[in-house]
């Protein structure tokens, strides 16, 4: 192995090792990652593309996993916070049928208003409700189709993503 890969794997780790302490870890691929829906690897994590290289993404994803033995899997990560889809049903009775969103800073409020608009373009019509869960610091839109579909999507306030897309 040469310096500039022994440079990529310290780099690596201490990449992941600052992505822990500042709870926004991701599972890195080497190469292009596209999909039109959020994604959650097995291991809790959203998947993220790196243009770093094979040694740096290797030491990242090496060093989080022996995170997660070492400490188990973290309450804030996007895994442990996903919703239960099959209770769309009941999450749709339950929610607020107003799309007014109280948050308490300007870039949650920014997120909100942006993915409130995506999903308007994606649906053809804005959300008609939301659930907001404190806890897991997350908001659940809903969307009721006229064929009597709803759609839910999750926005991770968090990480500041979009974190799932399900339908009923």
């Amino acid at each position: 192995m040469n310096l500039s890969a022994n440079s990529k794997k310290e780099s690596g780790k201490q990449s992941a090792l600052e992505d822990w302490n500042n709870q926004r870890v991701y599972k890195l691929f080497a190469g292009s990652i596209y999909s039109k829906v959020p994604s959650i690897d097995e291991g809790g994590f959203y998947v993220a593309m790196s243009a770093e290289g094979r040694e740096y993404v290797d030491s990242y994803n090496t060093t989080i996993k022996d995170m997660v033995s070492k400490n188990g899997l973290p309450a804030w990560a996007p895994g442990v916070r996903t919703l239960d889809e099959k209770r769309l049903d009941e999450f749709f009775a339950e929610a607020t049928k107003n799309l007014e969103i109280d948050l308490s800073t300007k870039e949650e409020r920014n997120l909100i208003r942006k993915h409130i608009l995506a999903l308007g373009d994606r649906y053809d019509k804005k959300p008609d409700a939301h659930i907001y869960f404190p806890n897991k610091r997350v908001i659940l839109f809903l969307t009721k189709m006229e064929d009597g579909v709803i759609y839910g999507d999750t926005v991770d306030l968090h990480y500041g993503s979009w974190m799932q897309s399900f339908s009923k």
